[in-house]
């Protein structure tokens, strides 16, 4: 049931998401491990935004992955680094072009967590 929320601002570059989501789904398949089925994941590109001193060439990409309780903080930081190196390859262009700053945040899902499915 892992949750996927990937945000960034919108001077970053690279805009075709769905490749790399689908990693972080593999990713997440094999190492929690969970069904591929319940991963859901969503972009949200920012047109305000402030990063720093406010510099228009400052840039940022956050992903935040909420799952499960029951995780190790070990696992879970594990796959914060095989994430972290996929969106490294992945931003490489505004790497290079842009301040840009990605984070990875991962973290447990509330105690009350709903699901419904057809």
């Amino acid at each position: 049931m892992p949750q996927i929320i990937l945000e960034q601002s919108s001077n970053v570059q690279e805009t075709n998401h769905r490749e790399l989501l689908l990693e972080i789904h593999h990713i997440l398949t094999d190492k929690l491990p969970t069904q591929i089925e319940g991963c859901k994941s969503r972009v949200l590109i920012h047109n305000e935004y402030v990063v720093g001193n406010g510099d228009a060439n400052n840039g940022f990409v956050h992903l935040n992955i909420s799952v499960l309780k029951g995780r190790s903080v070990e696992l879970l930081s594990d796959i914060g680094q095989i994430v972290m190196a996929k969106l490294t390859d992945f931003y490489a262009k505004s790497l290079k072009n842009i301040n840009l700053q990605i984070t990875v945040q991962i973290g447990e899902l509330p105690d009350v967590y709903l699901k419904t499915t057809t």
